[in-house]
């Protein structure tokens, strides 16, 4: 009589995979995180749908989406991934080390200007650890993307996640000599409505707010250029094309130098609830791993020494 082949082991990188698809959407997207072949990756998610004796994910044109069976599949898979993460951390933890995977998620600024030099001092002391890092200057899903912080300058919305201050942030408007020698400067928030502006679309996409004398104002703003970055926006201050609101460290050469100049000096920056912007470590409010402690530990450190 034949008998039906044995079904696959349930394997930490199958469940891996399995939340990574979920979270992308996409399986070529998580084989490309999970540096593997999108062919690989679809045989690895069959195989777990054979172990499971279920299908776990619904094939539409734009994304995949889990079953029941997958979303039952999915909470168990975390719960796994969880618990052998905590075990790893804690076995590391047994001889004083700190090792796995650290998710963290910035803008290119950050990354560039305060993670790289950081973590050229930061990874020689920690040989266990594997950093993995999302550039974006959005405040990401945390939980829903899997990463264990982010670091923020905007607003935190999210009551899920623990807030840890790290500096205040100087926010100023500047524009290029040549672009004020055209335009004149702005004296007062309302004169922006003649001018110019290239807005930071994922943080202030229709006004910005400033404070003078214990008041608040908003300046309701129409933008020429919007951008989700803070990169280009600074470049194309640069080159004459308007006023930008951003953190003063960003463009601090260029102030030294005189290719930006500030604009509005007795208005101070502020967020639409009045409060002054500030530079956050966020992480989910959950069990922090112990690789997870360390790294905000002294990556606040460094922050707070490169901010001051």
């Amino acid at each position: 009589m034949a008998t039906s082949p044995a079904a696959p082991p349930v394997t930490i990188d199958l469940l891996r995979l399995l939340r990574e698809i979920e979270a992308l959407g996409s399986i070529s997207a998580a084989a490309r995180r999970l540096d593997l072949s999108p062919s690989v990756a679809t045989r690895r998610l069959e195989a777990l749908e054979r172990a499971l004796n279920t299908p776990l994910f619904l094939r539409t044109t734009r994304r995949l989406k889990l079953t029941e069976g997958g979303r039952i599949a999915l909470d168990w898979a975390q719960r796994t991934l969880d618990g052998h993460a905590l075990m790893v951390d804690d076995l590391a933890g047994l001889n004083g080390e700190a090792a796995g995977e650290v998710r963290v998620a910035l803008s290119d600024h950050a990354t560039t200007s305060f993670l790289t030099p950081f973590l050229t001092e930061f990874l020689p002391r920690f040989p266990g650890l594997r950093i993995t890092i999302s550039t974006t200057d959005r405040l990401v899903d945390l939980v829903e993307s899997n990463v264990d912080l982010a670091l923020h300058t905007g607003r935190i919305p999210d009551s899920r996640l623990i807030a840890k201050r790290i500096s205040g942030l100087n926010r100023i408007l500047c524009a290029s000599p040549d672009y004020l020698s055209r335009r004149g400067m702005p004296a007062t928030p309302s004169d922006l409505e003649r001018h110019s502006c290239l807005i930071h679309s994922a943080t202030e996409p229709s006004a910005w707010y400033f404070r003078k004398g214990g008041q608040l104002i908003r300046q309701p703003i129409t933008p020429l250029v919007s951008v989700d970055s803070y990169y280009p926006l600074a470049e194309m201050a640069r080159r004459g094309l308007g006023i930008i609101r951003i953190s003063r460290n960003v463009v601090r050469d260029d102030l030294k130098s005189g290719r930006l100049v500030k604009v509005l000096q007795d208005f101070e920056c502020a967020h639409r609830s009045g409060e002054m912007p500030a530079v956050w470590l966020l992480y989910p409010d959950r069990h922090v791993l112990r690789r997870t402690r360390i790294f905000i530990d002294e990556f606040s450190q460094y922050m707070q020494g490169a901010l001051s």
